[in-house]
């Protein structure tokens, strides 16, 4: 198909918190039993169900963005998932608001699977599943995630769930209508000092997390005496005391780093630990190639750049490695093998 483009905390509670964060409720699971489970990267296939998917807060309306090894198109703006990073980008989604009340499953979708954040966005609650395969999520991006409760539940398998340190993820409850929900619900076979070890907290957070325990048969039911976590990041690009903007760890300058550093406005080009607003030009960071415009990653960006002699074919900013096909722009056709304009 041608592509057209136009131009244009403290406690150990709260560690199980975040937990939630990553395993979610998965619609269309297959049954699990007597099946073999595999720790592997990427979302199951074949006797696992692998889902991603918007539902409206009436259950009517379900917008599949992943499902079952098939990538689909989303009508919401900014929503994207690559498949050959296992990536589900947000960029400025506010699905709380304006009457757009939708919340986000993922469910079964792997080890390596990463929810990346751009700017603010909001959902009314985020649910994680894992069933009969080992999976993970991982928080990553410049920005903000605001919800209204996280749900997690799984049968026992492993899972890993990351907050990164680059990341401001708040969860509040009451804030989004929820009055009579905690913060966190998680649903487990396996025991809270088991869960445990599985989060990976690396923002900051003051809030202590207390979980109650509740009866559920054979499996474990905890939710939180609270309504409201907040991450901060400690890794962010910010004005700092001599008026300047610059890439801060855990508020201290990093004036030996050079490369991409975010914070909510999303990503930035840092030199000597500070933000460089002339540079333009193809930037590497994280596993991927961005166009850079006057020192920030513009999103909006799609064409052509060029770097080391070569053509690139650059779509919302990222070079686009994985794509082989013909791109139009202007009424021409180009070649594009890999990302690069033959």
């Amino acid at each position: 198909m041608n592509r057209a483009i136009s131009r244009k905390t403290t406690a150990t509670g709260l560690l199980t918190a975040v937990l939630l964060f990553c395993a979610f409720l998965a619609m269309c699971l297959l049954p699990a039993a007597s099946l073999t489970a595999k720790a592997e990267s990427g979302p199951a296939d074949g006797n696992h169900t692998a889902e991603i998917t918007f539902v409206s807060k009436d259950k009517k309306d379900l917008k599949f963005i992943y499902l079952s090894g098939l990538v689909l198109e989303s009508d919401f703006k900014g929503v994207s998932y690559n498949k050959q990073t296992n990536t589900l980008t947000l960029n400025n989604v506010q699905l709380s608001k304006e009457n757009l009340h939708y919340s986000l499953t993922i469910a079964n979708m792997g080890e390596d699977f990463q929810l990346e954040v751009i700017g603010r966005n909001s959902l009314d609650y985020l649910s994680l599943e894992s069933i009969g395969y080992d999976t993970g999520c991982t928080l990553t991006g410049s920005g903000i995630l605001d919800i209204g409760y996280l749900d997690i539940s799984n049968d026992g398998k492993k899972m890993t769930v990351t907050v990164g340190n680059t990341v401001n993820f708040n969860i509040d409850s009451q804030k989004m209508g929820y009055d009579k929900l905690p913060a966190i619900k998680v649903s487990s076979k396996s025991p809270l000092t088991e869960m445990e070890s599985m989060i990976v907290i690396k923002g900051n957070t003051e809030d202590q997390l207390v979980y109650e325990e509740t009866p559920a048969g054979s499996s474990y039911a905890y939710e939180t005496t609270n309504n409201k976590i907040n991450v901060t990041p400690t890794q962010v690009v910010k004005r700092g005391p001599d008026g300047k903007w610059g890439y801060y760890i855990n508020n201290k300058l990093q004036t030996e780093y050079t490369g991409l550093a975010g914070n909510s406005y999303g990503l930035w080009y840092i030199s000597d630990g500070y933000a460089d607003f002339t540079k333009t030009q193809l930037v590497d960071y994280q596993g991927q190639t961005y166009m850079v415009v006057d020192g920030h990653v513009d999103y909006d960006f799609n064409g052509f750049a060029s770097r080391d002699k070569k053509s690139w074919f650059v779509e919302n900013s990222i070079v686009q490695k994985g794509y082989v096909g013909p791109v139009v722009i202007n009424g021409v056709v180009h070649q594009v093998d890999k990302g690069e304009v033959k």
